[in-house]
């Protein structure tokens, strides 16, 4: 029982970090494409995003109904509750992504505004917390903790950097108000996303400090498996 559990949260840690990148991927290119294409580039995105909230409250009941059939306990259990957690991040991610992607259609129509590269190395940080709080539960590691931390704390100097130049180039461009505006809305919308990878690594910290590695050692694989449904592991993320 307890090799299949470990078996079972191996492909959920598989697809967990697979929908991170895929939300990673969306933010980049949302933020680095902004006024450049019509609503089609976002249509898709918004779509995912819709695919994700559903796959995500999939797995968590997946993660849950594991727990009612193979009754673990301790350190399985906490790592199974902590995968739970996992998936109700994803859902919450995705829909400040579908927000987002909303938003972003709304530039689409802007022509003459210039986006503040800020923007796109603010959303590149915040893909980086969200993909590597999904690692987190495979390193099971507090240096690997620690980096999802520091990464969230640079996000929150980005988006304060951001904010201030927005402010300053406001003041002598007050045409671009609404735009900057909507992207005031995107920087603390981006922001959350890291704050909620942020948390949940916090959460694995502790996990870790009070459960030896010795006793997390996960078998993975991508077999048939009688639980998980075929699409539990998404191949290349699709953006």
């Amino acid at each position: 029982m307890r090799r299949e559990l470990r078996r079972q949260l191996g492909l959920l840690e598989t697809a967990a970090h697979s929908r991170a990148q895929l939300v990673a991927n969306w933010l980049l290119l949302l933020t680095t494409r902004l006024t450049e294409s019509d609503g089609g580039l976002w249509d898709p995105c918004l779509s995912e995003c819709e695919e994700l909230d559903a796959d995500s409250r999939h797995f968590e009941t997946v993660c849950l109904q594991l727990i009612m059939r193979l009754r673990p306990a301790g350190t399985d259990l906490r790592k199974t509750l902590l995968m739970t957690q996992a998936w109700a991040m994803l859902r919450q991610s995705a829909r400040l992504a579908d927000r987002i992607s909303a938003t972003a259609l709304e530039f689409s129509y802007v022509t003459d505004f210039q986006v503040p590269v800020l923007l796109t190395e603010l959303a590149q940080t915040t893909g980086e917390v969200l993909t590597g709080a999904m690692r987190t539960l495979r390193d099971w590691d507090k240096n690997s903790c620690r980096t999802v931390l520091d990464s969230a704390t640079l996000a929150h100097r980005q988006c304060t950097t951001l904010q201030q130049h927005l402010s300053e180039h406001l003041r002598t461009q007050s045409e671009d108000l609404p735009c900057g505006m909507r992207l005031q809305v995107l920087s603390e919308w981006l922001v959350l996303i890291a704050d909620m990878g942020a948390g949940f690594a916090d959460d694995v910290r502790r996990a870790v400090a009070t459960c030896p590695a010795s006793q997390t050692t996960v078998t993975f694989a991508a077999d048939d498996d009688p639980v998980l449904e075929d699409r539990l592991i998404r191949e290349t993320p699709r953006v």
